[in-house]
């Protein structure tokens, strides 16, 4: 779990990194250190799941095969493994393949960061001063509306006996106000950018 530690360390030179970059005027730039993060982050998460997979096959072991879990902990903590991240020409790239645009979103400490991928032109980037404890929030509380949405419904129909409209629910009760401020926080600030339609 120390390559965990150690990665939650740089999370705020990342940040920094990106902020940096994205007041440059270096959308792409911001973009790639984000990436760069993520696989990073990504990469470290399956090292350390590995490890642990690895230690709790021992966890009974006899004193020889313990140091051989020592050995093994030694060799994955001291690994330089890295994963490649998308630069923003692969992402530029991959978005006029798709003929869409692709977005990516950076939730940090102290902010939040988007880019707007279009299958034409510039990689364009939005700071918001929101942070990643705020949208927690928000998704669990949308987590919590969405699971009493379920219960009702699985009650509603024991009671119709199966009878259901398909399409979307208007149950009493449902808290919508969390998805609007999600949409106003992660979606509002970049639509200028998006294509109409």
């Amino acid at each position: 779990y120390l390559k965990q530690g150690f990665q939650e360390g740089n999370l705020g030179l990342y940040e920094a990194a990106i902020d940096l970059f994205h007041q440059a005027g270096l959308s792409a730039e911001a973009f790639e250190v984000a990436e760069g993060a993520r696989a990073r982050a990504f990469i470290d998460l399956l090292a350390t799941r590995e490890l642990q997979d690895r230690l709790d096959v021992f966890s009974n072991a006899g004193p020889s095969e313990s140091r051989e879990v020592s050995k093994v902990e030694s060799r994955e903590l001291r690994s330089l493994a890295s994963a490649p991240s998308l630069t923003a020409l692969e992402a530029q790239q991959r978005a006029k393949l798709l003929d869409a645009t692709l977005l990516g979103y950076w939730i940090g400490k102290s902010g939040a960061w988007i880019w707007v991928v279009p299958p034409e032109g510039n990689i364009r980037s939005v700071h918001l001063e929101t942070n990643a404890e705020q949208i927690r929030d928000l998704i669990r509380q949308t987590v919590k509306s969405n699971l009493g949405v379920a219960r009702r419904d699985i009650m509603s129909d024991e009671l119709s006996a199966g009878k259901r409209s398909m399409g979307r629910m208007n149950l009493p009760g449902r808290s919508e106000t969390p998805w609007r401020d999600l949409h106003r926080i992660l979606v509002v600030p970049i639509q200028p950018f998006l294509p109409v339609g």
